[in-house]
């Protein structure tokens, strides 16, 4: 069997959603109101599913968790050493809390998206971003599967901005293209160790 990620899951249980929701006829509003509002549900159990597979006592033990390792990959893109150096108090503490940081943002996006809908959106891009700096653990599909479907829980707003804004359209595209771009020229420079008590990682 081919490997396959959950997040490839996660798209192909959306797109059956959407399969059901066509199939069952009754007009084009009646289809997509019933596929939103299933979907919708559906992609918040997923993302309660992937924090709940963090409660594990292996998570919380930065010997065995990933959480450091991500963090310091994600802390030496965007910290400079002068800003926050290697094996420093405040950097082993970062690191040290990372499993409960990182799992506390995984429970958090779902249960923002049911709260305030618009919300939990900008929460989850910020953290799909995140994930977009880590150049060596790249896991980049997940975040483009999952953050193109966001706009799930917010229809109606990106037509509406791009007609407010038109005559700017171009050129602000432009700009965040030559932004992304140089984020991940940053991204791409040379790596620096990070130590803390329990593992020495590279980031």
């Amino acid at each position: 069997m081919p490997a396959v990620w959950d997040h490839m899951v996660w798209a192909a249980l959306l797109e059956i959603v959407f399969l059901l929701a066509v199939l069952g006829g009754r007009g084009s509003k009646v289809m997509a109101d019933r596929f939103l509002k299933a979907a919708r549900v559906l992609l918040i159990i997923l993302y309660f599913s992937a924090a709940f597979w963090k409660l594990t006592t292996s998570w919380y033990d930065t010997y065995t968790s990933c959480a450091p390792v991500l963090l310091s990959e994600l802390l030496s893109g965007l910290a400079p050493a002068s800003v926050l150096p290697a094996g420093s108090m405040p950097a082993n503490f970062l690191l040290k809390i990372s499993p409960i940081f990182v799992a506390a943002l995984e429970f958090a996006v779902p249960w923002a998206l049911i709260a305030n809908p618009p919300a939990g959106v900008l929460l989850a891009m910020v953290f799909h971003q995140t994930i977009n700096l880590m150049p060596m653990t790249y896991a980049g599909g997940f975040s483009l599967a999952v953050i193109t479907r966001l706009v799930m829980y917010v229809p109606g707003t990106l037509a509406a901005a791009f007609k407010l804004s038109a005559p700017f359209t171009a050129p602000l595209l432009l700009l965040q293209a030559l932004w992304w771009q140089c984020m991940a020229v940053w991204t791409q420079r040379p790596a620096r160790s990070w130590r803390s008590p329990s593992c020495t990682c590279v980031g």
